[in-house]
């Protein structure tokens, strides 16, 4: 039977515990991690330490892995990493919020932010997010209530896209978002999105040529 451990990382210089993780198999003991991980293994290195055992549902161990994680705040760890997730004070956040509040950026402005993370400038280009990413993800964000300000916007980007259907640049016509993106992109719904509201292209055709989408008004 498969079972499942939460495990940590210590610094071996200092003996501080800077990552917190759930995996199975050898799964503590890989180095596919992210940047500020490696960073504190390659000038420290790190030793293993198993903090529960014996689960035999990954859900369960992600529910301890998380607790853990909030009790020990550990800066490798996505969500307290002090390089990648910065805590800034609401202080702060309110001025950065007045000083940006009616300013609009330029369309040239936007071409330039948007051409720094295109193709393999893109941070995550050809990488695929873990299953245990995915899982502290969802942990994060399930139960979380919405405003009613933002329910109210969600409501009215759908309704900008009520009875149009998704189409591409050699008129094929498919009824929904994520109905396009299977046929061309499966695995970057979010990428097709971006690029009906952008413009930019999402997926590729069998020869290669690259697949521009847009909105097609239902008759």
């Amino acid at each position: 039977m498969k079972t499942w451990y939460v495990y940590a990382h210590y610094n071996l210089n200092t003996n501080e515990l800077f990552y917190i993780g759930v995996g199975t198999g050898k799964r503590a003991y890989n180095k596919n991690r992210n940047q500020l991980w490696k960073n504190i293994v390659v000038k420290h290195g790190y030793r293993v330490e198993m903090l529960r055992t014996g689960f035999t549902n990954r859900d369960e161990a992600v529910k301890v892995e998380i607790r853990l994680q909030q009790l020990n705040k550990p800066r490798a760890c996505f969500q307290y990493g002090d390089r990648l997730n910065s805590i800034q004070s609401q202080e702060t956040k309110d001025k950065r919020a007045k000083a940006l509040t009616g300013k609009k950026r330029s369309k040239e402005t936007k071409q330039l932010l948007s051409s720094q993370k295109m193709g393999k400038l893109n941070p995550m280009y050809k990488k695929e997010v873990s299953q245990e990413t995915r899982d502290k993800y969802s942990a994060y964000h399930n139960g979380r209530d919405m405003t009613e300000e933002h329910k109210l916007k969600i409501r009215e980007s759908n309704a900008k896209t009520l009875g149009k259907s998704i189409v591409n640049c050699r008129g094929d016509i498919y009824p929904t978002l994520r109905a396009a993106a299977n046929t061309f992109c499966p695995k970057n719904i979010s990428g097709t999105s971006r690029a009906l509201k952008t413009g930019r292209t999402a997926g590729k055709y069998e020869d290669g040529t690259k697949v521009r989408w847009s909105y097609h008004v239902n008759s």
